[in-house]
């Protein structure tokens, strides 16, 4: 990228790269519900158990 330094890690070489592609639709972002977020991997669309009032604890 562009103003950003090389960096080595682990003795190898890295570079940041950014690749501009569109967005899906229903892309999830930083500004989504953090309920929404923390939902299990790939299954964003359906209520998790704390939005179900499912909140146990110890």
């Amino acid at each position: 990228m562009i103003g950003r330094a090389h960096f080595a890690f682990s003795d190898f070489d890295y570079c940041e790269t950014e690749i501009p592609v569109a967005q899906p639709p229903q892309v999830l972002t930083i500004r989504a519900d953090p309920l929404q977020i923390i939902r299990p991997e790939g299954d964003w669309g359906q209520p998790g158990r704390p939005e179900a009032g499912d909140n146990e604890t110890g």
